[in-house]
Protein backbone atom coordinates (compact mmCIF):
# COMPACT_ATOMS: atom_id res chain seq x y z
CA UNK A 1 0.00 0.00 0.00
CA UNK A 2 1.28 3.70 -1.06
CA UNK A 3 1.88 6.10 2.00
CA UNK A 4 -0.70 8.35 -0.10
CA UNK A 5 -4.24 7.36 -1.87
CA UNK A 6 -5.40 10.11 -4.35
CA UNK A 7 -9.32 10.50 -5.23
CA UNK A 8 -10.22 12.22 -8.12
CA UNK A 9 -13.26 13.39 -8.20
CA UNK A 10 -13.52 16.77 -9.61
CA UNK A 11 -15.33 15.82 -12.23
CA UNK A 12 -19.00 16.90 -12.22
CA UNK A 13 -22.21 15.06 -13.18
CA UNK A 14 -23.81 15.26 -16.44
CA UNK A 15 -24.42 17.67 -18.12
CA UNK A 16 -21.11 19.09 -16.64
CA UNK A 17 -20.43 20.38 -20.32
CA UNK A 18 -22.82 23.14 -19.65
CA UNK A 19 -20.21 24.60 -17.48
CA UNK A 20 -16.77 24.33 -18.88
CA UNK A 21 -13.75 25.88 -16.52
CA UNK A 22 -13.85 26.57 -13.08
CA UNK A 23 -14.42 30.17 -12.21
CA UNK A 24 -14.69 32.03 -9.38
CA UNK A 25 -17.47 34.82 -9.26
CA UNK A 26 -18.69 37.17 -6.85
CA UNK A 27 -22.09 39.19 -5.75
CA UNK A 28 -22.44 42.65 -6.33
CA UNK A 29 -24.90 42.73 -3.66
CA UNK A 30 -29.02 42.90 -3.78
CA UNK A 31 -30.19 46.73 -5.51
CA UNK A 32 -27.96 47.45 -8.34
CA UNK A 33 -29.42 50.65 -9.69
CA UNK A 34 -32.70 51.00 -6.95
CA UNK A 35 -31.80 53.38 -4.40
CA UNK A 36 -28.87 54.97 -6.21
CA UNK A 37 -27.39 55.67 -9.87
CA UNK A 38 -26.27 52.10 -11.35
CA UNK A 39 -22.41 52.69 -10.85
CA UNK A 40 -19.36 51.43 -13.17
CA UNK A 41 -18.25 48.48 -11.38
CA UNK A 42 -16.95 45.23 -13.10
CA UNK A 43 -13.16 47.06 -13.40
CA UNK A 44 -12.81 46.24 -9.71
CA UNK A 45 -14.19 42.77 -9.84
CA UNK A 46 -11.81 41.65 -13.06
CA UNK A 47 -8.75 43.57 -10.73
CA UNK A 48 -9.76 40.94 -8.42
CA UNK A 49 -8.98 38.45 -11.21
CA UNK A 50 -12.96 37.24 -10.68
CA UNK A 51 -15.10 36.81 -14.27
CA UNK A 52 -18.16 35.77 -12.61
CA UNK A 53 -20.62 38.41 -11.54
CA UNK A 54 -24.06 38.29 -10.13
CA UNK A 55 -26.87 40.55 -10.25
CA UNK A 56 -30.19 41.43 -8.54
CA UNK A 57 -32.91 43.19 -10.73
CA UNK A 58 -36.67 43.63 -9.75
CA UNK A 59 -39.88 44.03 -11.82
CA UNK A 60 -41.11 46.70 -10.48
CA UNK A 61 -37.23 48.75 -11.03
CA UNK A 62 -37.52 47.47 -14.70
CA UNK A 63 -41.47 48.10 -15.79
CA UNK A 64 -42.21 50.58 -12.76
CA UNK A 65 -45.81 51.32 -14.70
CA UNK A 66 -47.67 48.82 -16.83
CA UNK A 67 -46.08 49.31 -20.30
CA UNK A 68 -43.18 51.79 -18.98
CA UNK A 69 -40.19 50.07 -19.04
CA UNK A 70 -36.88 51.67 -17.49
CA UNK A 71 -33.45 50.15 -18.83
CA UNK A 72 -31.36 52.49 -17.26
CA UNK A 73 -29.94 49.82 -14.63
CA UNK A 74 -29.81 47.06 -17.29
CA UNK A 75 -28.07 49.12 -20.23
CA UNK A 76 -25.64 50.63 -17.82
CA UNK A 77 -24.44 46.57 -16.35
CA UNK A 78 -24.61 45.51 -20.52
CA UNK A 79 -21.85 48.47 -21.58
CA UNK A 80 -19.60 47.14 -18.72
CA UNK A 81 -19.15 44.17 -20.15
CA UNK A 82 -16.15 42.45 -21.63
CA UNK A 83 -16.13 39.09 -23.75
CA UNK A 84 -14.19 36.83 -20.75
CA UNK A 85 -17.07 38.56 -18.32
CA UNK A 86 -19.79 36.07 -17.67
CA UNK A 87 -23.28 37.62 -16.20
CA UNK A 88 -25.59 36.03 -13.77
CA UNK A 89 -28.76 38.11 -13.41
CA UNK A 90 -31.63 36.94 -10.27
CA UNK A 91 -34.60 38.35 -11.53
CA UNK A 92 -37.22 38.93 -8.46
CA UNK A 93 -40.85 39.11 -9.64
CA UNK A 94 -41.46 42.16 -7.47
CA UNK A 95 -43.57 44.97 -8.33
CA UNK A 96 -46.07 47.94 -6.61
CA UNK A 97 -48.79 47.01 -9.62
CA UNK A 98 -48.29 43.48 -11.39
CA UNK A 99 -47.89 41.03 -8.29
CA UNK A 100 -49.97 39.30 -5.92
CA UNK A 101 -48.64 40.84 -2.69
CA UNK A 102 -47.45 43.99 -4.18
CA UNK A 103 -44.16 45.01 -3.25
CA UNK A 104 -41.03 47.53 -4.42
CA UNK A 105 -38.05 44.98 -3.62
CA UNK A 106 -38.58 41.83 -1.57
CA UNK A 107 -40.25 39.25 -0.61
CA UNK A 108 -41.41 38.48 -4.48
CA UNK A 109 -44.53 36.83 -5.14
CA UNK A 110 -46.68 35.39 -8.16
CA UNK A 111 -47.89 37.96 -10.99
CA UNK A 112 -51.53 38.39 -10.91
CA UNK A 113 -51.82 37.61 -14.60
CA UNK A 114 -48.62 35.55 -16.24
CA UNK A 115 -49.24 37.05 -19.01
CA UNK A 116 -48.11 40.56 -18.04
CA UNK A 117 -45.55 38.97 -16.91
CA UNK A 118 -44.55 37.02 -19.54
CA UNK A 119 -44.53 40.02 -21.56
CA UNK A 120 -42.19 41.52 -19.16
CA UNK A 121 -39.60 38.70 -19.33
CA UNK A 122 -39.56 38.41 -23.07
CA UNK A 123 -38.99 42.70 -22.85
CA UNK A 124 -35.93 42.14 -20.76
CA UNK A 125 -34.27 39.06 -22.16
CA UNK A 126 -34.76 40.89 -25.69
CA UNK A 127 -32.33 43.42 -24.21
CA UNK A 128 -30.10 41.66 -22.77
CA UNK A 129 -30.16 38.73 -25.75
CA UNK A 130 -26.94 36.93 -25.59
CA UNK A 131 -25.29 39.07 -22.94
CA UNK A 132 -26.38 37.07 -20.41
CA UNK A 133 -25.32 33.55 -19.08
CA UNK A 134 -27.56 32.58 -16.19
CA UNK A 135 -30.53 33.82 -15.97
CA UNK A 136 -32.07 33.04 -12.14
CA UNK A 137 -35.99 32.86 -11.48
CA UNK A 138 -36.07 34.59 -8.24
CA UNK A 139 -33.88 33.65 -5.20
CA UNK A 140 -34.20 31.28 -2.23
CA UNK A 141 -38.50 31.33 -2.95
CA UNK A 142 -38.43 29.87 0.86
CA UNK A 143 -42.36 30.55 2.08
CA UNK A 144 -42.57 33.29 4.10
CA UNK A 145 -38.78 34.62 3.28
CA UNK A 146 -37.87 35.73 0.17
CA UNK A 147 -41.23 34.47 -1.60
CA UNK A 148 -44.33 34.78 -0.57
CA UNK A 149 -46.49 32.25 -1.94
CA UNK A 150 -46.67 28.55 -2.55
CA UNK A 151 -44.19 26.17 -3.81
CA UNK A 152 -46.86 25.35 -7.01
CA UNK A 153 -47.22 29.11 -7.29
CA UNK A 154 -43.11 29.55 -7.93
CA UNK A 155 -43.39 26.57 -10.33
CA UNK A 156 -46.10 28.01 -12.23
CA UNK A 157 -43.68 31.26 -12.88
CA UNK A 158 -40.61 29.43 -13.29
CA UNK A 159 -42.35 27.42 -16.05
CA UNK A 160 -42.72 30.98 -17.95
CA UNK A 161 -39.68 32.03 -17.30
CA UNK A 162 -38.03 28.80 -18.53
CA UNK A 163 -39.83 29.13 -21.42
CA UNK A 164 -39.32 32.67 -22.79
CA UNK A 165 -35.43 32.09 -22.03
CA UNK A 166 -35.13 28.97 -23.91
CA UNK A 167 -37.21 30.66 -26.67
CA UNK A 168 -35.51 34.03 -26.49
CA UNK A 169 -31.48 33.50 -25.81
CA UNK A 170 -30.01 30.46 -26.97
CA UNK A 171 -26.63 31.23 -24.83
CA UNK A 172 -28.78 31.51 -21.52
CA UNK A 173 -29.15 28.83 -19.05
CA UNK A 174 -32.06 28.81 -17.04
CA UNK A 175 -31.23 28.42 -12.55
CA UNK A 176 -33.28 27.41 -9.80
CA UNK A 177 -34.55 30.31 -7.15
CA UNK A 178 -31.16 29.56 -4.52
CA UNK A 179 -31.69 26.47 -1.99
CA UNK A 180 -30.73 27.07 1.33
CA UNK A 181 -28.91 23.82 2.95
CA UNK A 182 -32.00 23.69 5.26
CA UNK A 183 -34.17 22.13 2.52
CA UNK A 184 -31.77 19.73 1.56
CA UNK A 185 -31.36 16.31 3.52
CA UNK A 186 -28.56 16.47 5.90
CA UNK A 187 -27.56 17.72 8.68
CA UNK A 188 -28.79 21.33 8.37
CA UNK A 189 -32.40 19.60 6.85
CA UNK A 190 -35.50 20.97 7.47
CA UNK A 191 -38.81 18.97 7.21
CA UNK A 192 -41.06 21.48 5.95
CA UNK A 193 -38.18 23.21 3.76
CA UNK A 194 -37.23 19.85 2.37
CA UNK A 195 -40.73 18.98 1.67
CA UNK A 196 -41.43 22.55 -0.28
CA UNK A 197 -38.03 22.25 -2.24
CA UNK A 198 -39.14 18.79 -3.06
CA UNK A 199 -42.24 19.79 -4.55
CA UNK A 200 -40.32 22.47 -6.47
CA UNK A 201 -38.08 20.41 -8.00
CA UNK A 202 -40.33 17.36 -9.22
CA UNK A 203 -42.84 19.90 -10.66
CA UNK A 204 -40.73 22.35 -12.41
CA UNK A 205 -37.18 19.92 -12.95
CA UNK A 206 -38.40 20.19 -16.85
CA UNK A 207 -37.72 24.32 -16.44
CA UNK A 208 -34.59 25.19 -15.43
CA UNK A 209 -31.03 23.78 -16.16
CA UNK A 210 -28.78 24.76 -13.48
CA UNK A 211 -29.49 23.69 -9.46
CA UNK A 212 -27.82 26.84 -7.27
CA UNK A 213 -27.55 26.02 -3.33
CA UNK A 214 -25.85 28.56 -1.07
CA UNK A 215 -24.36 27.00 1.90
CA UNK A 216 -23.49 29.05 4.39
CA UNK A 217 -22.57 27.34 7.49
CA UNK A 218 -19.67 25.05 8.25
CA UNK A 219 -17.76 24.79 4.70
CA UNK A 220 -16.07 21.49 5.52
CA UNK A 221 -20.11 20.27 5.32
CA UNK A 222 -19.79 21.57 1.53
CA UNK A 223 -19.07 18.21 -0.05
CA UNK A 224 -21.77 16.70 1.47
CA UNK A 225 -24.68 19.58 0.47
CA UNK A 226 -23.67 19.30 -2.93
CA UNK A 227 -24.12 15.19 -2.90
CA UNK A 228 -27.59 16.34 -0.95
CA UNK A 229 -28.13 18.48 -4.06
CA UNK A 230 -27.43 15.89 -6.90
CA UNK A 231 -29.57 13.49 -4.49
CA UNK A 232 -32.41 15.76 -4.48
CA UNK A 233 -32.20 15.93 -7.95
CA UNK A 234 -31.86 12.30 -8.57
CA UNK A 235 -34.63 11.18 -6.52
CA UNK A 236 -37.22 12.73 -9.66
CA UNK A 237 -34.97 11.64 -12.45
CA UNK A 238 -32.80 14.48 -12.95
CA UNK A 239 -29.09 15.49 -13.63
CA UNK A 240 -28.49 19.24 -13.77
CA UNK A 241 -24.93 21.17 -12.81
CA UNK A 242 -24.79 22.04 -9.00
CA UNK A 243 -23.13 25.68 -8.70
CA UNK A 244 -23.05 27.96 -5.35
CA UNK A 245 -24.52 30.69 -6.28
CA UNK A 246 -23.96 32.52 -2.83
CA UNK A 247 -21.25 31.77 0.11
CA UNK A 248 -18.90 33.16 2.60
CA UNK A 249 -17.85 32.79 6.45
CA UNK A 250 -17.40 32.66 8.98
CA UNK A 251 -21.66 33.00 9.13
CA UNK A 252 -22.81 33.71 12.73
CA UNK A 253 -25.51 31.06 12.28
CA UNK A 254 -22.71 28.21 11.94
CA UNK A 255 -21.44 28.95 14.84
CA UNK A 256 -22.95 26.39 17.61
CA UNK A 257 -22.63 28.22 20.87
CA UNK A 258 -23.68 31.35 18.92
CA UNK A 259 -27.08 29.40 17.67
CA UNK A 260 -29.28 30.17 20.83
CA UNK A 261 -28.46 33.64 21.01
CA UNK A 262 -29.31 34.94 17.87
CA UNK A 263 -32.53 33.02 17.20
CA UNK A 264 -34.09 35.63 19.36
CA UNK A 265 -33.10 38.20 16.87
CA UNK A 266 -35.25 37.27 13.76
CA UNK A 267 -37.98 38.44 15.84
CA UNK A 268 -36.87 41.09 18.32
CA UNK A 269 -38.66 39.43 21.36
CA UNK A 270 -34.45 39.76 23.18
CA UNK A 271 -35.37 42.08 26.22
CA UNK A 272 -33.22 45.16 26.57
CA UNK A 273 -30.67 44.93 29.32
CA UNK A 274 -28.66 47.63 30.46
CA UNK A 275 -25.90 45.47 31.94
CA UNK A 276 -23.32 47.40 30.75
CA UNK A 277 -21.86 47.96 27.18
CA UNK A 278 -22.34 50.46 24.82
CA UNK A 279 -26.00 51.85 25.48
CA UNK A 280 -24.79 55.54 25.86
CA UNK A 281 -22.76 55.26 22.54
CA UNK A 282 -26.07 54.05 20.03
CA UNK A 283 -26.84 56.41 17.20
CA UNK A 284 -30.32 57.71 17.83
CA UNK A 285 -31.44 57.85 14.23
CA UNK A 286 -30.32 54.39 13.81
CA UNK A 287 -31.97 53.48 16.84
CA UNK A 288 -35.24 54.74 15.23
CA UNK A 289 -35.10 52.48 12.54
CA UNK A 290 -32.99 49.41 14.78
CA UNK A 291 -34.64 46.07 15.59
CA UNK A 292 -35.31 45.98 19.35
CA UNK A 293 -33.23 42.87 19.99
CA UNK A 294 -30.16 44.16 17.90
CA UNK A 295 -30.43 47.38 20.15
CA UNK A 296 -30.15 45.24 23.06
CA UNK A 297 -27.30 43.08 21.71
CA UNK A 298 -25.41 46.29 21.10
CA UNK A 299 -26.28 47.56 24.40
CA UNK A 300 -24.59 44.69 26.47
CA UNK A 301 -21.65 43.99 23.42
CA UNK A 302 -19.17 44.37 26.08
CA UNK A 303 -20.02 41.30 28.35
CA UNK A 304 -20.74 39.44 25.42
CA UNK A 305 -18.75 36.47 24.48
CA UNK A 306 -15.78 37.39 22.14
CA UNK A 307 -17.01 35.45 19.19
CA UNK A 308 -20.30 36.87 19.33
CA UNK A 309 -18.49 40.77 19.55
CA UNK A 310 -16.02 40.11 16.30
CA UNK A 311 -19.35 40.37 14.06
CA UNK A 312 -20.37 43.31 15.40
CA UNK A 313 -19.59 47.06 14.54
CA UNK A 314 -17.25 48.83 16.89
CA UNK A 315 -15.84 45.50 18.30
CA UNK A 316 -12.19 45.43 20.01
CA UNK A 317 -9.46 46.13 16.76
CA UNK A 318 -7.93 42.43 17.88
CA UNK A 319 -11.01 40.75 17.41
CA UNK A 320 -11.93 42.57 14.26
CA UNK A 321 -8.18 41.37 12.68
CA UNK A 322 -8.53 38.03 13.60
CA UNK A 323 -12.62 38.07 12.16
CA UNK A 324 -10.45 39.17 8.61
CA UNK A 325 -7.91 36.24 8.90
CA UNK A 326 -10.55 34.14 9.46
CA UNK A 327 -12.76 35.13 6.64
CA UNK A 328 -9.33 34.70 4.70
CA UNK A 329 -9.00 31.22 4.95
CA UNK A 330 -12.32 30.60 4.68
CA UNK A 331 -12.70 32.14 1.04
CA UNK A 332 -9.79 29.64 0.21
CA UNK A 333 -11.24 26.60 1.95
CA UNK A 334 -14.77 26.94 0.85
CA UNK A 335 -13.96 27.67 -3.02
CA UNK A 336 -11.53 24.61 -2.84
CA UNK A 337 -14.01 22.29 -1.24
CA UNK A 338 -16.56 22.82 -3.65
CA UNK A 339 -14.31 22.72 -6.59
CA UNK A 340 -13.28 19.13 -5.63
CA UNK A 341 -16.96 17.95 -5.20
CA UNK A 342 -17.22 18.75 -8.92
CA UNK A 343 -19.01 22.54 -8.44
CA UNK A 344 -17.67 24.98 -11.45
CA UNK A 345 -19.40 28.06 -10.24
CA UNK A 346 -18.75 29.59 -6.94
CA UNK A 347 -20.59 33.01 -6.29
CA UNK A 348 -19.22 35.19 -3.29
CA UNK A 349 -21.68 37.48 -1.27
CA UNK A 350 -20.39 39.95 -1.68
CA UNK A 351 -18.54 42.79 -3.57
CA UNK A 352 -18.96 45.95 -1.63
CA UNK A 353 -22.04 47.63 0.42
CA UNK A 354 -25.17 49.23 -1.58
CA UNK A 355 -24.12 52.63 -1.80
CA UNK A 356 -21.29 54.86 0.19
CA UNK A 357 -21.58 55.66 3.84
CA UNK A 358 -21.81 53.61 7.32
CA UNK A 359 -24.90 51.52 7.42
CA UNK A 360 -27.25 50.95 10.28
CA UNK A 361 -25.60 48.05 13.03
CA UNK A 362 -29.08 47.42 14.53
CA UNK A 363 -29.85 45.13 12.00
CA UNK A 364 -29.95 41.44 12.02
CA UNK A 365 -29.20 40.78 8.55
CA UNK A 366 -26.09 43.52 9.14
CA UNK A 367 -24.84 41.40 12.04
CA UNK A 368 -25.02 38.05 9.72
CA UNK A 369 -23.62 39.23 6.43
CA UNK A 370 -23.02 43.07 6.80
CA UNK A 371 -18.55 42.00 7.55
CA UNK A 372 -18.95 39.89 4.14
CA UNK A 373 -17.89 42.70 1.76
CA UNK A 374 -14.88 42.36 -0.24
CA UNK A 375 -14.70 46.20 -0.86
CA UNK A 376 -15.62 49.54 0.05
CA UNK A 377 -16.25 52.99 -1.08
CA UNK A 378 -13.18 55.60 -1.04
CA UNK A 379 -15.11 58.49 -1.25
CA UNK A 380 -17.97 57.85 -4.06
CA UNK A 381 -15.91 55.14 -5.30
CA UNK A 382 -15.20 51.78 -5.39
CA UNK A 383 -11.40 51.28 -4.28
CA UNK A 384 -10.70 50.12 -0.77
CA UNK A 385 -10.18 46.52 -0.43
CA UNK A 386 -10.72 44.13 2.34
CA UNK A 387 -8.15 41.69 3.67
CA UNK A 388 -10.95 38.99 1.95
CA UNK A 389 -10.67 41.44 -1.25
CA UNK A 390 -6.74 40.96 -1.19
CA UNK A 391 -7.45 37.01 -0.44
CA UNK A 392 -9.83 36.08 -3.49
CA UNK A 393 -7.04 38.17 -5.36
CA UNK A 394 -4.69 36.14 -4.98
CA UNK A 395 -6.72 32.87 -4.81
CA UNK A 396 -7.97 33.75 -8.66
CA UNK A 397 -4.39 34.34 -9.65
CA UNK A 398 -3.02 31.31 -7.67
CA UNK A 399 -5.41 29.21 -9.32
CA UNK A 400 -5.82 30.52 -12.64
CA UNK A 401 -7.15 28.30 -15.33
CA UNK A 402 -8.44 25.39 -13.39
CA UNK A 403 -8.70 21.85 -15.17
CA UNK A 404 -9.07 19.63 -11.58
CA UNK A 405 -8.92 19.60 -8.21
CA UNK A 406 -8.01 16.69 -6.23
CA UNK A 407 -8.22 15.69 -2.65
CA UNK A 408 -4.93 13.59 -1.39
CA UNK A 409 -6.12 11.71 1.98
CA UNK A 410 -3.35 11.08 3.61
CA UNK A 411 -3.55 8.09 5.73
CA UNK A 412 -3.43 8.59 9.77
CA UNK A 413 -3.82 12.47 9.13
CA UNK A 414 -7.83 12.97 8.93
CA UNK A 415 -6.79 17.06 9.68
CA UNK A 416 -4.27 17.35 6.85
CA UNK A 417 -6.81 18.74 3.91
CA UNK A 418 -4.18 18.26 0.68
CA UNK A 419 -5.29 19.12 -2.65
CA UNK A 420 -4.16 18.88 -6.15
CA UNK A 421 -4.64 21.62 -8.24
CA UNK A 422 -4.13 20.78 -11.92
CA UNK A 423 -3.79 24.42 -14.45
CA UNK A 424 -3.70 25.08 -18.08
CA UNK A 425 -0.20 26.31 -19.19
CA UNK A 426 1.23 25.79 -15.51
CA UNK A 427 2.91 23.68 -13.26
CA UNK A 428 0.38 22.01 -10.84
CA UNK A 429 -0.05 23.83 -7.50
CA UNK A 430 -0.97 21.86 -3.79
CA UNK A 431 -3.00 23.41 -1.23
CA UNK A 432 -2.63 22.34 2.07
CA UNK A 433 -3.99 23.39 5.95
CA UNK A 434 -4.93 21.82 8.86
CA UNK A 435 -7.91 21.80 10.34
CA UNK A 436 -8.84 23.34 13.75
CA UNK A 437 -11.08 25.20 15.82
CA UNK A 438 -11.26 28.56 13.34
CA UNK A 439 -11.14 30.53 16.62
CA UNK A 440 -8.36 29.37 18.52
CA UNK A 441 -6.42 27.54 16.34
CA UNK A 442 -4.61 30.24 15.33
CA UNK A 443 -2.55 29.96 19.48
CA UNK A 444 -2.12 26.16 18.27
CA UNK A 445 1.85 25.67 17.34
CA UNK A 446 2.75 24.58 13.75
CA UNK A 447 2.83 21.20 12.36
CA UNK A 448 5.97 20.22 10.22
CA UNK A 449 4.19 18.68 6.81
CA UNK A 450 6.15 16.65 3.64
CA UNK A 451 5.01 15.38 0.45
CA UNK A 452 6.29 14.06 -2.63
CA UNK A 453 7.62 16.70 -5.19
CA UNK A 454 9.35 16.53 -8.45
CA UNK A 455 11.04 19.85 -9.19
CA UNK A 456 13.83 21.08 -7.93
CA UNK A 457 12.54 23.93 -6.01
CA UNK A 458 9.40 25.01 -4.94
CA UNK A 459 7.82 28.20 -2.86
CA UNK A 460 4.71 29.08 -0.53
CA UNK A 461 2.74 31.58 0.50
CA UNK A 462 -0.32 31.26 2.91
CA UNK A 463 -4.21 32.72 2.02
CA UNK A 464 -3.10 35.89 4.20
CA UNK A 465 -0.55 36.31 1.55
CA UNK A 466 2.86 35.78 4.06
CA UNK A 467 5.67 33.68 2.29
CA UNK A 468 5.86 30.47 4.11
CA UNK A 469 9.08 28.84 4.79
CA UNK A 470 9.61 25.70 2.68
CA UNK A 471 12.42 23.29 1.78
CA UNK A 472 13.06 20.73 -1.13
CA UNK A 473 14.98 17.89 -0.09
CA UNK A 474 15.03 14.17 -1.01
CA UNK A 475 12.08 14.65 -3.29
CA UNK A 476 9.82 15.79 -0.97
CA UNK A 477 9.05 19.52 0.04
CA UNK A 478 9.18 19.69 3.91
CA UNK A 479 7.24 22.83 5.43
CA UNK A 480 5.18 23.99 8.79
CA UNK A 481 1.21 23.92 8.30
CA UNK A 482 -1.38 25.62 10.90
CA UNK A 483 -5.16 25.69 9.72
CA UNK A 484 -4.23 28.66 7.01
CA UNK A 485 -3.91 27.41 3.45
CA UNK A 486 -0.95 27.54 1.87
CA UNK A 487 -0.04 27.57 -1.66
CA UNK A 488 2.81 25.26 -2.62
CA UNK A 489 4.21 26.11 -6.36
Amino acid sequence: MTEEATTMIGDPPEPGDALPGFRLGVSRGLTYGVHTEPEVFLPEVRALGVRTVRVYLYWAQLEPEPGEFDWTAVDALLDQLEDTDELWITVYSTSTWATRHPNPTLPASAAEDPERYRRFLRELVSRCRGRVRFWQCDNEPCVNFLWNGSAAEYVRQLGIFGEVVRELDDEGLVVIGGVPPDALDGDEADAEAVAYFDRIIRDGGAHFDVFDIHPYGDPYGIPAVVEAAHRALARHGLRKPVVIGEYNGPFPFAQPGLRPRLVGLWSGVQEENDAGGAGEQLDEEWKRTGEPGMIALYRRMAVLPPLLQMFMVGCPPDLEDKRHRWNCRDLVVRNLLAFEAGVRRTVCWQLAPERPGRRNPYKVMELLFGKFDLMDYQGDRLGRRYPAGEAMARLAERLGEVRKVSRIEVPGQPDLHLFEVDRVARGPMLVAWERRGDFDGEDEPPTPFHHEWAASAARAMDALGAPVPIEVRDGRVHLPLTLTPVFIE
